[in-house]
């Protein structure tokens, strides 16, 4: 606020005014629209950023009036000389009348109009390009650049033809109009006009050495002041109050619903699904908010090392706790699968259960109950009977884990704590030695008390857990069999997800032991603040740069999904190369073979080149430069330059251009936002003038107080209003310093075209913005507008594809993984890096890179959903509860997907092959049919084409068949020997007895076995891999409610007596 005060001081002080001229009110709509409330390091890289747009465009600007004077026609120009010296004979102010020809338009030139036109279309199709390829990037450092770099461009271009000279320095001279034009005059007035420098006297010709527009100087001067002296920060604080307040937190958040997901009841046809369904909706908003922090903290770390700092904590040591925040980040995404799990499985029970009871409609088949329904109907049965359902299994898991949750939140809070005080006490309030000592201590007891409860609760916590089954174990530990065909099965499904709850939050509390001990040990080295000074100033060119854009949202590229993580994290080289061939993720043109000698190659290229002018990206760029020039028209024509330059049509342009966005739903919305905007500030623009001024030309004192008051509430909604409004609350305080700046240069500048003030001046800007942006609007809609929903489609498609990825990914590793081990190992037993294990660090950190990356895609595209809506169609309405339900799914298996990695991680290669071999969720033609559906889905979705009837799923129902396969294999050829690293329950068939969704298991279960903490991982992976099928089927239902299905005759009375067979 004092910033955009000090700038309005220097609008309505007259000697400042005298030298900014009637472009003064520029200073402060850059200080709107670039607030300096950023750290110091941050508020000089977007300065830079500016400066380094403005100057993009002046020079593209003086390349294209040279090129421009160059074109010509001297002879023309010397008889509009002649023209104009003729009608000026005997004036008295000679002067006045020249500089009113030059804006009449009376030394325009068709050669040099075509050249500025073509260079100013090339100019806009660049940096349109460049907005719509990079659309937001750490501090808004590319749209400061476009915008900026475009509004000079703008200037130059716009009033550069109605010159007939050079001037270079143009921006400058609107700024300071009069003295510039009165330098011009004095140019065509000498006798050597054409032989000299385009008729300039030595002493005034333009340089490129002038400085660029000089309100915005000002402002720059003015912001890096106030930055670096009130109440400056430095990155380094701003990143350890982000790393509070938008990761730990959620963080924090998504713990405390953890626990308050165990003291809830789980739904039932006793206990409403609502309380559940609240829970599972507070944990999608958690996730997400825990992954936009984990992006808001990576996307400016690596400016860190370029400031200096005071205080406990460095760059590095900062920089340092980057992959402890991944992998607490992914520990903690996988609490939600628990919650998920509960709430799909009773959704799908109550489902099927509903349409078996349900009466047979006219032309529909009936619906039986298959063997798979009744397994699960009698395992729910069991459970109930022996006490071994969820609802008594929740109060134990709750009363054993309460002591360790306690302490994870104890132990996270305290950190947390420890984070802010080394902010708030950098230069005040400094801890005594004896209470930093005190703080050490009581964090270090935290941290040991949480360690021996993560060890009991290991073995005593799931001993309670399991002690609720020993009646179902005999004295040796061996489960009891049921005595005849209808006595009801011992079902672990309950104990399964118990055991799961458990592993996850076993995990997080590992993961948050890990952080807060490597806080504590820098709690421990660092007792003092000291001056830390930069480290990384050769990074620096990679941040100019400007690596990819951190928070990408889902109206970014639909076809690509980037990674979350730093430079480090990057793959290169034969690495990229090996992942690619790994997945199969080459494509291929199916039209033509690679491309063989130089002419293909170059053919290659520009066929390349004609697909890539088809993107969204390319026809952005292409409206937005065509759109300018259309917009810049009226200002180069003779009947129509002079009244475009009075009534400020420069304005319209800009208001064109800024309301262009690559996709329609996102320009509709924000159209809508800048006209309510626009229509706000006006009025209250109008507010601020008459009461500062009454009804004369304004009061300084009274102007600036009245200025002062009304912009406070203004500029704090600009700051700390809702993100999603921000289009509003910037356009709204653009129009009050317009309407308050215009008409205070108006009342006290002697200008071409005085438009007066007040109101004179609010409904013309009012009739700018809607011309603009009508303009706008129809470059949206012509030749074809780039439709937002249809980017959400294939966005959902990409993200469903990159699902089926890295679930080939972690299985390929993990089915492949002793071939991997023969591999990757020398002679010497150690890892080769040509042959890196499937399970290594460096592969961990890829997949979980990626998994990341995907989670933060999808939780883009819910924002873009919204925006999507805004949209018009003459199709009816959009299904956008079936596209919510559709990115809850993916968001699901991506949980799923982590929690079953983790878990492949924590097993020992022997119990994963255990689930290879002797479990049904990993048939070779289970993973085939979960691949297809996966990969038919996302097909489907991208190409807008129906689904076939006969899809491989249902997935859960193909479980169950393949188990069948399985068992009967195994009964005709039961195994006559023990492999070698076979333990002695492998090969019983007792593992039949036990189910998971149809499903073996593939252990034999003991008492001592279920004790076993492999046991509880290993049920944790089975869980996942039925999540993961659970909620493909679902997904498949509503990609199918979304694109249609192809139907197949006579296959649903096929379907029809087969389940009419399976049900006798």
């Amino acid at each position: 606020m004092l910033v955009t005060l000090s700038m309005f001081i220097l609008l309505v002080e007259p000697v400042t005014l005298g030298v900014l001229g009637n472009a003064a009110f520029f200073g402060c709509i850059v200080s709107i629209m670039i607030p300096p409330t950023m750290p110091v390091m941050l508020f000089v890289f977007a300065m830079m950023t500016l400066l380094m747009g403005m100057l993009t465009g002046w020079a593209w600007s003086c390349a294209a009036m040279a090129a421009s004077l160059a074109a010509r026609d001297k002879v023309l120009l010397a008889s509009q000389v002649q023209r104009v010296q003729a009608s000026l004979a005997g004036a008295t102010n000679p002067d006045s009348l020249y500089s009113l020809a030059i804006f009449q338009g009376k030394f325009l030139d068709a050669r040099s109009t075509v050249v500025f036109g073509v260079f100013f279309w090339i100019g806009t199709f660049c940096l349109g390009l460049l907005r719509a390829k990079i659309p937001k990037l750490v501090l808004l450092a590319v749209p400061s650049f476009q915008i900026f770099g475009t509004i000079v461009m703008d200037v130059m271009v716009s009033y550069g033809a109605l010159f007939p000279i050079a001037q270079y320095t143009l921006a400058v001279s609107l700024v300071l109009c009069r003295l510039k034009v009165n330098k011009l005059i004095g140019g065509l007035r000498t006798p050597d006009f054409f032989s000299s420098y385009a008729g300039c006297p030595a002493k005034s010709r333009p340089r490129l050495t002038h400085v660029p527009p000089v309100p915005t100087t000002f402002f720059m001067a003015v912001a890096l002041a106030a930055t670096a002296i009130i109440f400056p920060e430095t990155l380094n604080s701003s990143w350890t109050t982000d790393l509070v307040d938008r990761f730990l937190i959620p963080v924090f958040q998504r713990s405390q619903l953890h626990s308050k997901v165990f003291s809830t009841a789980p739904p039932s046809e006793e206990t409403p699904v609502d309380a559940w369904s609240g829970l599972h909706g507070q944990f999608l908003g958690s996730g997400a908010a825990v992954s936009g922090g984990l992006d808001a903290v990576l996307g400016s770390v690596g400016f860190m090392e370029l400031e200096v700092s005071y205080g406990r904590l460095g760059a590095k040591d900062l920089i340092g706790l980057t992959e402890l925040l991944r992998e607490l980040t992914s520990r903690a995404m996988s609490l939600g699968v628990f919650a998920n799990a509960v709430q799909s499985g009773y959704k799908r029970s109550s489902a099927r259960e509903t349409a078996l009871k349900a009466p047979v409609e006219a032309g529909k088949s009936q619906v039986f109950e298959h063997r798979m329904d009744r397994a699960r109907r009698r395992a729910l049965e069991a459970e109930a009977k022996h006490s071994h359902n969820l609802g008594s299994l929740l109060p134990i898991l709750e009363s054993t884990s309460s002591a360790l949750r306690t302490a994870c939140d104890d132990a996270l809070l305290s950190a947390m704590t420890w984070l802010t005080n080394t902010n708030s006490t950098r230069w005040m309030g400094r801890p005594t030695p004896n209470a930093v000592e005190e703080a050490y201590q009581a964090q270090h007891t935290r941290i040991a008390l949480l360690e021996s409860l993560l060890a009991e609760f290991r073995t005593d916590g799931r001993a309670q857990l399991c002690g609720r089954f020993r009646d179902r174990f005999d004295e040796n530990g061996e489960l009891t069999r049921t005595s005849n065909e209808t006595s009801l099965p011992f079902s672990p499904a309950s104990l399964f997800m118990c055991l799961a709850a458990s592993s996850n939050f076993i995990w997080y509390a590992e993961a948050l032991l890990a952080f807060v001990k490597h806080l504590h040990e820098l709690e421990d080295k660092r007792r003092v603040n000291k001056v830390w000074f930069p480290t990384g100033v050769r990074k620096i060119g990679h941040l100019l740069r400007g690596g990819r854009p951190f928070g990408e949202a889902a109206n970014g590229n639909p076809e690509k999904i980037e990674q979350v993580g730093s430079d480090e994290d990057t793959l290169h080289g034969e690495e990229v190369d090996e992942i690619k061939d790994a997945l199969g993720s080459a494509a291929r043109d199916p039209d033509a073979k690679p491309p063989k000698n130089v002419r293909q190659r170059i053919s290659t290229k520009l066929y390349a080149f004609g697909n890539w002018l088809h993107t969204p990206e390319a026809i952005f760029a292409l409206r937005y430069s065509t759109i300018s020039v259309l917009l810049w028209l009226p200002q180069i024509f003779p009947r129509s330059a002079y009244f475009t330059y009075t009534e400020k049509g420069l304005w319209a342009l800009i208001m064109g251009q800024t309301g262009l966005a690559v996709f329609s739903g996102d320009q509709i919305s924000q159209s809508i936002q800048k006209l309510a905007g626009t229509a706000v500030g006006l009025v209250y623009g109008m507010l601020i003038w008459y009461i500062g001024s009454g009804t004369g030309s304004g009061n300084r004192i009274g102007l600036g107080a009245a200025f002062f008051v009304f912009m406070i509430p203004a500029l704090a909604i600009r700051l700390y209003g809702p993100p999603q409004y921000m289009q509003s609350s910037i356009m709204g305080s653009i129009t009050v310093v317009l309407v308050v700046g215009y008409s205070w240069t108006d009342a006290h500048l002697a200008t071409i075209g005085n438009a007066g003030v007040g109101v004179n001046i609010a409904w013309r800007r009012a009739l700018l913005v809607v011309i603009g942006m009508t303009a706008a609007t129809l470059a949206m809609i012509f030749p074809k507008p780039t439709s937002a929903r249809r980017v959400v489609r294939q966005t959902q498609a990409t993200c469903i594809e990159e699902v089926g990825k890295i679930y080939a990914g972690i299985v390929g590793a993990w089915l492949s993984e002793q071939q991997s081990d023969e591999l990757a190992t020398t002679e010497k037993g150690e890892s080769s890096p040509l042959n890196p294990s499937p399970f290594s660090v460096e592969a961990q950190k890829r997949a979980r890179g990626r998994a990341l990356a995907l989670y933060i895609k999808l939780k883009g595209i819910r924002m873009s959903i919204g925006q999507a809506g805004f949209e018009l169609s003459l199709r009816g309405d959009w299904p956008v509860g079936d596209y919510s339900e559709l990115l809850e799914k993916q968001m699901a298996i991506v949980e799923a997907l982590g929690q079953l990695g983790i878990a492949l991680i924590h097993l020992d290669s022997k119990w994963r092959q255990r689930l290879v071999v002797k479990t049904a969720f990993l048939n070779p033609n289970l993973i085939a049919d979960v691949t297809s559906s996966i990969y038919l889905i996302s097909m489907a979705l991208r190409l807008g084409t129906p689904l076939p009837e006969t899809t491989p799923g249902p997935l859960l129902d193909r479980l169950l068949y393949h188990e069948e396969k399985r068992q009967h294999h195994r009964a005709q050829h039961p195994p006559t020997k023990k492999t070698p690293d076979s333990d002695s329950d492998s090969d019983d068939e007792s593992e039949n007895t036990h189910q998971i969704e149809g499903a073996a298991t593939g252990k034999r279960l003991t008492f001592e076995t279920l004790k076993d903490e492999r046991f509880a991982m290993y049920a944790t992976a089975i869980l996942a891999l039925a999540s993961i099928l659970a909620n493909v089927d679902e997904m498949e239902v509503v990609a199918k409610r979304l694109v249609g299905e192809v139907r197949f005759p006579g296959f649903d009375r096929l379907k029809q007596r087969r389940g009419a067979d399976e049900s006798a």
